[in-house]
């Protein structure tokens, strides 16, 4: 007999069912994600992405099921440390802090490093977004992806082995879009994070993602999982049909409109 010698996934959602007010948005998933993936979140608005992501996170309490998370302790940490960093869709930096402040809270709060190595640690973690000139400004003074990329140091400042992105290509033009997905790459085959994210971008899914899942309103949960571009090319589900293609037949619609023609 043929024995399953993968390991364990790193996270896995079992039986879950998370709503509001006593009423169920997801009900009764199951989610692995594996060690190594890049597992983006898709689904339409009101489907549950952002409500599911929290309760990976731990930030609300299911209805139901629990939510597994196989990491290993950091013996430099106190066991109650995170061993996951989290970037929210507004990067929730503090405002009267600089940048430097902002990377270094999580080292200040759950390390008794000195100040010079905790410092020491955030300026590399600044370095490695490519925000090393930028230690001594406001979040103010930044721009937005550079505070996604902010944002993004910070969640990495403990090295964790997990991290969540709730749309980080919110409000970015492609350009900047583009630049976060090869730093999430980066991230994740350079230093081996696993990364969850809630998008609904589909070419940045496209470019970075590994696995996706997708959520529908109708169903209370997974109708689909798979690599993006293979359900975007293969399956014969209406529903994924629909979701995939929606942007695709937007963009055909727009570039058929003919400009109204002005009379001189």
């Amino acid at each position: 007999m043929d024995v399953d010698q993968r390991p364990p996934p790193i996270l896995e959602a079992r039986r879950l069912t998370v709503g509001w007010g006593g009423v169920p948005i997801l009900e009764d998933l199951y989610l692995p994600v594996e060690r190594g993936a890049v597992l983006c979140v898709l689904g339409g608005s009101g489907t549950g992405k952002s409500t599911l992501l929290r309760a990976l996170i731990g930030l609300d309490r299911p209805m139901s099921g629990e939510v597994i998370m196989r990491v290993e302790p950091d013996p430099y940490l106190p066991p109650e440390a995170p061993r996951l960093g989290v970037l929210f869709q507004s990067a929730a930096l503090f405002g009267s802090m600089t940048v430097l402040e902002n990377v270094a809270l999580p080292l200040r709060r759950w390390t008794d490093l000195d100040p010079r190595a905790i410092e020491t640690i955030a300026r590399a973690k600044l370095r490695l977004v490519g925000l090393e000139s930028y230690e001594n400004h406001l979040p103010a003074e930044l721009s937005g992806g550079m505070k996604k990329r902010a944002g993004i140091a910070r969640a990495i400042a403990l090295e964790a082995p997990l991290l969540f992105l709730d749309e980080p290509s919110a409000g970015l033009d492609p350009v900047t879009s583009a630049a976060l997905d090869d730093l999430i790459l980066t991230l994740n085959r350079n230093l081996g994070i696993t990364v969850v994210i809630v998008t609904h971008e589909l070419q940045s899914v496209y470019r970075i993602g590994t696995d996706c899942v997708l959520l529908h309103r109708d169903t209370k949960g997974i109708v689909a999982r798979g690599r993006p571009t293979v359900l975007r090319d293969k399956s014969k589900d209406p529903r994924v049909r629909a979701f995939f293609h929606a942007e695709h037949s937007l963009r055909s619609s727009q570039s058929d409109a003919q400009p109204a023609q002005v009379q001189p």
